[in-house]
């Protein structure tokens, strides 16, 4: 199995991984680009060990064309990491993220994609655009988002049970903070990658962490019972997540601090020719300053130092 994981900024995307596949935690690390781990389970003896090739995208939505270079995988699925405790980023971060997998499939997948897996029986089945993948809907940080007041909490439900429906996937609420949400994350991802059957049980009450499959849930029961609009859409949940939360469609154009100063991503020997060069510059800029004092020409040195500091 495969798996692509895509979000928010900051969403916990790497320590999701690392808890819910039981990684080394010394692996955690700020993820530039994309970033690839392998998870593997051990069935009963006798049977071969089952793999999980999974891919993180970073730096939120911005990188999305980075998915490009990985070669396409016969069998794959995708999580959308929704950050909760930052309400003002949902719309933004979902509706690309479901963009840059679409794009993904229609490029890598174009021609082998899967048939629609909306059951025929689905009452709602003319209202879903379901993609050839599982996708799975994460709300990340549950621990911030259950100390919002009870009617914001029902309005972010709200959007996410829409979100989740009308594209055929499965929504739960994690927390590596919560051992009961790390259990169920685990249930969840280890039933897609190595097919361990699924032992909880659906919960749409907004009050509690939601954990519904696909399916599950219908636009009757996210609209309420008193509700004529059988077919609602998706700019109408937009238009309510707006009303209490103003969309920030600029939120993820910040790019992550340069890696060269991370000491995460030591490389001695390019470091040192780095160095060398950076020295080198350094006295060239300095020369060239004294030159231009020397003709007093004021406003382009002091744009020298500026370009020194930036550095």
């Amino acid at each position: 199995k495969s798996l692509f994981v895509i979000g928010s900024r900051s969403s916990g995307k790497s320590s999701f991984i690392i808890d819910v596949f039981g990684l080394n935690k010394e692996e955690l690390k700020p993820t530039l680009a994309l970033d690839f781990f392998c998870a593997f389970h051990l069935p009963e003896e006798g049977y071969p060990r089952k793999l999980c090739n999974i891919w993180e995208l970073a730096g939120g939505t911005n990188y999305g064309s980075v998915l490009m270079t990985v070669k396409a995988p016969s069998d794959l699925a995708a999580v959308i990491m929704l950050d909760l405790s930052r309400p003002n980023t949902l719309w933004h971060t979902a509706t690309t993220s479901l963009e840059i997998i679409r794009k993904y499939i229609e490029t890598k997948h174009k021609d082998r994609l899967a048939p629609v897996r909306v059951p025929e029986s689905l009452k709602d089945k003319l209202f879903i655009k379901a993609l050839p993948i599982p996708i799975f809907f994460v709300g990340g940080k549950y621990d911030l988002f259950q100390e919002f007041e009870p009617e914001k909490k029902r309005v972010i439900c709200q959007f996410l049970r829409y979100l989740a429906h009308a594209n055929y996937g499965f929504l739960f609420f994690y927390s590596n903070k919560h051992n009961n949400l790390s259990k169920g994350a685990k249930e969840i991802m280890s039933n897609y990658a190595f097919d361990i059957p699924l032992t909880s049980q659906e919960q749409f009450e907004y009050n509690q962490p939601l954990w519904i499959s696909p399916g599950a849930d219908s636009f009757e029961a996210i609209e309420g019972k008193d509700s004529m609009d059988i077919s609602p859409t998706l700019e109408k949940y937009r238009d309510l997540l707006n009303n209490y939360f103003p969309q920030d469609e600029q939120t993820n154009k910040k790019y992550p601090n340069n890696p060269r100063f991370d000491t995460n991503y030591k490389e001695p020997t390019i470091d040192c020719l780095r160095k060398e060069r950076d020295e080198a510059l350094e006295e060239v800029i300095d020369e060239i300053e004294k030159v231009l004092r020397i003709n007093h020409n004021e406003k382009d040195a002091n744009h020298l130092i500026e370009l020194k500091r930036t550095r």
